[in-house]
């Protein structure tokens, strides 16, 4: 994730060499020419009377065009999202040629449009948008995480680290791109202890560094040292309270340390900000919902976080354990087998997909048929697994099953038995009555009758 202000809203300060920020007042450009006095002749260079105003071309000045930017961030907070990306292209349309200060705007709407197409599953355009934004801002680091994060999910990570470095080759001076490679190291795992040292250097050099803060804090819980990691990101998030991944990162650090309420907390806290809402703070805090038994609101979760990214095979696998919890078995299995087709998603779906038609009801399903392929889907998985107390828990799965299978199968045979005999009488059956107790009348003189 982004380690600046603005994941998915790109703040008004960018850290780069090509200028400050916007101006709070600056003159709006004329665009319609003057006229001289006199009668109206022809220039015959132009076509058209001289003296007579040419069409004017309305142009947005860079306080208005920072007022629509604004306007479409609320679009994007209110849900409407095809409002946002309008008013994003129509900032595009209005700096046709833009100023010093315009160019900051351009690349924050392209930065943006980016990420509408990102949360919409077109990774195409996605990155198409965010080479934009760095056509005008060389060293927006956030742009280049974004791409980079992009092309790990398509499973390139080596591509992904080797892009980023490739950019801070051609800026090697540059911080927030430093801290962009290190922030893929990370989210690929990769030189952890080169992250360490370049991040302490960063910070020797600005204490304030956020995106720096961030990454040593990572690489510390990446250690196991989840206390040091809390105290960096508290500080971190004294410093600026508008960061959703020193929330998610803090919640990281506080499950590890069993603090459930204080993750809990910190989830909630990331995803009600305006840029907060990212897949990975949806599926997080699903899942300590899950934990807590509170399937409704952990499948809300985690529908949220497939709506920001449709192939996240961890949502999809929790989504489906969420339905299940809710005895929702058949459209939890629906959810496995859409995931079936991720890639490497074979083996998690395989494991569970075998537990659902194990532990699952399924009425319109033959149980023994259903039981073998829940032992076939385990068996798949303990193949395929390495780790030897997955591989055990696997088999005793599958032993389940097969205990079962055993069960199912002395129930059908009973079953068959049952039909091959001729049925058992009735002991329940009325005694014939005699017919001597009953008058022609068919009044009973027995004397047990009604008086």
């Amino acid at each position: 994730m982004s380690q600046s202000k603005f994941f998915i809203f790109f703040c008004a300060v960018f850290y780069l060499g090509c200028g400050g920020r916007p101006q709070p007042k600056l003159e709006e450009q004329q665009s319609r020419v003057e006229t001289s006095q006199g009668d109206a002749q022809t220039d015959s260079t132009q076509g058209v009377p001289s003296g007579v105003p040419t069409p004017s071309v309305m142009r947005l000045t860079p306080q208005e065009l920072r007022g629509l930017l604004d306007e479409a961030r609320q679009s994007v907070s209110d849900g409407d999202l095809t409002s946002a990306e309008e008013k994003f292209k129509e900032v595009i349309l209005q700096a046709v040629s833009p100023t010093e200060n315009e160019v900051m705007i351009l690349a924050e709407a392209r930065f943006n449009l980016a990420v509408l197409a990102e949360w919409q599953g077109d990774y195409t355009r996605a990155k198409r948008d965010y080479e934009a934004s760095l056509t005008h801002a060389p060293e927006l680091g956030d742009s280049v995480v974004a791409i980079g994060r992009i092309m790990i999910r398509e499973g390139d990570e080596a591509g992904a680290v080797n892009y980023a470095s490739g950019r801070l080759t051609a800026k090697p001076k540059s911080i927030a791109l430093r801290n962009a490679v290190n922030s893929l190291r990370i989210a690929t795992n990769r030189d952890l202890g080169r992250v360490e040292q370049d991040s302490k250097a960063i910070l020797r050099k600005d204490e304030t560094n956020l995106s720096a803060m961030v990454n040593l804090a990572v690489v510390y819980a990446r250690k196991g040292k989840h206390e040091l990691a809390v105290a960096i990101l508290n500080n971190a998030n004294a410093m600026d309270e508008s960061n959703p991944e020193i929330f998610w990162r803090l919640a990281n650090s506080h499950l590890a340390l069993k603090d459930k309420i204080d993750a809990r907390v910190a989830l909630e806290a990331a995803a009600n900000l305006p840029q907060g809402g990212s897949a990975e703070v949806y599926n997080n805090l699903g899942l300590i919902y899950h934990e807590a038994g509170d399937y409704g609101n952990a499948e809300i979760q985690f529908r949220r976080a497939l709506a920001r990214w449709p192939d996240m095979l961890a949502a999809r696998v929790n989504l489906g354990n969420s339905l299940k919890g809710q005895q929702r078995y058949s459209e939890a299995l629906t959810v496995f087998k859409q995931a079936e087709m991720i890639p490497g998603g074979r083996p998690t779906i395989a494991y569970n997909m075998g537990i659902l038609l194990l532990d699952g009801q399924f009425p319109d399903q033959n149980a023994i048929e259903r039981l073998n392929r829940s032992v076939s889907l385990l068996e798949e998985y303990r193949t395929s697994e390495k780790d030897p107390k997955a591989k055990k828990l696997a088999q005793s799965y599958v032993n389940e099953a097969k205990k079962r299978i055993i069960v199912e199968q002395k129930r059908a045979e009973q079953m068959r038995n049952s039909q091959k005999q001729p049925p058992p009488e009735d002991d329940s059956a009325v005694d014939e009555i005699d017919t001597d107790d009953v008058n022609d009348d068919g009044a009973d003189d027995s004397g047990d009758g009604e008086q």
